[in-house]
């Protein structure tokens, strides 16, 4: 799925204000055609940091999150990679854009924003019930799936530089297993997760009790 901001972006290059006149047919042909040739200087820049990606992603131990073009800009989310937590400065924050920059060959429009994990409220919280693989299963029966009686629920794995913490206590990805079924626990995702029944999503840290 892609990111909602990005979605937002995108789209807020197509569809007119609120409040606007109907544009003319003729407004209607010529619009898009002009918005497409204005994006293309945008999607040339797009395709060189898609080209020297992972070039940044190992100099700034970053991990790019989203990468896409909106109506007038490149729109560029990063977050941090093994220390996943970690805040960036503004100066930190510089840098990288200048280093994109540098790797495009030019300045560009660029809206560079930050993925921060696990500040916010868990994507899901519930029971552990079942074991996949390097997956487990979290249902939360407090919660239903629409007007269904269906308990919200979620597959999980971790990501490579993920946190895991079961009882307090650091673990690795292999110590999910059926012996967690029963604990209660925490997730919080990239953001990106598949609507199918239960969800999947993948997991930038998981706190099992």
């Amino acid at each position: 799925m892609v990111r909602k901001w990005l979605l937002a972006a995108l789209a807020a290059a197509v569809v007119p204000g609120c409040g606007a006149a109907s544009p003319s047919i003729s407004d209607q042909v010529v619009q898009p055609v002009e918005m497409k040739r204005n994006q293309q200087p945008l999607l040339e820049m797009k395709e060189r940091i898609t080209g020297v990606r992972a070039q940044l992603e190992e100099r700034f131990s970053i991990r790019f999150m989203a990468l896409g073009v909106g109506a007038n800009e490149v729109l560029l989310q990063i977050r941090s990679a093994q220390d996943i937590e970690k805040i960036f400065s503004a100066e930190e924050q510089e840098e990288i854009r200048e280093a994109v920059f540098a790797a495009a060959g030019s300045e560009f429009p660029l809206n560079l924003t930050v993925w921060s994990c696990c500040r916010g409220e868990p994507d899901i919280t519930g029971i552990v019930r079942d074991a996949d693989g390097d997956r487990i299963l979290i249902v939360d029966e407090h919660k239903k799936v629409g007007s269904s009686d269906l308990p919200e629920a979620m597959w999980v794995n971790l990501q490579p530089d993920g946190i895991l913490r079961i009882g307090g206590a650091a673990a690795k990805a292999e110590a999910m297993d059926s012996s967690l079924a029963g604990k209660e626990a925490k997730v919080w995702t990239t953001g990106f997760i598949a609507d199918s029944y239960p969800q999947q999503a993948s997991a930038l840290k998981i706190v099992i009790e």
